[in-house]
């Protein structure tokens, strides 16, 4: 995949204007998720913004 695309369900969607992955808890240092923790996902393709959650 290159840098900057994203590939959903196999198929091509087009070029991303950015890609966010956050913990829920801070931004400021790297650390393994525990469980329980949220990590929500959040990608922007031309004028949209789509944000999933997931509970680790």
């Amino acid at each position: 995949v290159k840098e900057g695309y994203c590939v959903l369900a196999g198929g091509s969607v087009g070029e991303v204007d950015y890609v966010e992955i956050r913990d829920g808890q801070t931004l400021g240092e790297k650390r393994l998720a525990s469980p329980g923790d949220v990590a929500a996902l959040a990608v922007r393709i031309g004028g949209a913004r789509l944000i999933d959650n997931k509970v680790l």
